[in-house]
């Protein structure tokens, strides 16, 4: 009878069934530390994503080297899938990375209006501010509308309109 161990960490592939068809008869599996989801964000298929997950507070574990939480992980590396499945799962988009940012501030501060309406959808604090003492609101409204391709000013009248629906008064001029 063949064996095959595989210890999960973040250097580590990840273990998918179809690696182990007709290679092993047994399989012993050892659980990922929590920490791994920040690795399997950035270079596996949002499919795998879900072992990775086994443990409630992979959802949420900040990246030991990075500080950022794994919905953040997801922003800054460009993976909306992932990002949209760590949300549905119920990551808190209001965790902080080491600068006070949340993951509604990063959506800002990378101009992805339509993230942060959905984090708003989601329930994310828009008062939050950053250790500077900036809301997503200052970073939302730095650019200059002219800059902004059609879909992302679009994506910002709609961020507007909401935070008007909410009753939350605009901390900066709409460009």
């Amino acid at each position: 009878m063949r064996l095959m161990v595989f210890a999960v960490t973040a250097a580590c592939a990840i273990l998918r069934p179809d690696m182990l068809a007709g290679r092993a008869e047994a399989c012993v599996i050892v659980r990922p530390f929590p920490e791994d989801v920040h690795g399997a964000v950035r270079f596996y298929r949002v499919r795998y994503l879900s072992w990775y997950l086994q443990e409630r507070e992979s959802l949420d574990i900040p990246d030991p080297e990075t500080g950022l939480r794994p919905l953040m992980t997801a922003l800054v590396w460009g993976k909306p899938k992932h990002f949209h499945e760590l949300l549905r799962r119920g990551a808190d988009p209001d965790l902080t990375d080491r600068s006070g940012n949340t993951t509604l501030i990063m959506a800002a501060q990378l101009n992805q209006p339509g993230l942060v309406l959905e984090l708003l959808a989601a329930g994310a604090d828009p008062y939050r501010r950053n250790f500077q003492g900036r809301s997503f609101q200052t970073y939302l409204f730095m650019v200059e509308q002219t800059r902004l391709s059609s879909r992302a000013r679009r994506q910002k009248a709609q961020v507007v309109a909401w935070l008007f629906e909410h009753g939350i008064a605009l901390e900066a001029k709409a460009r």
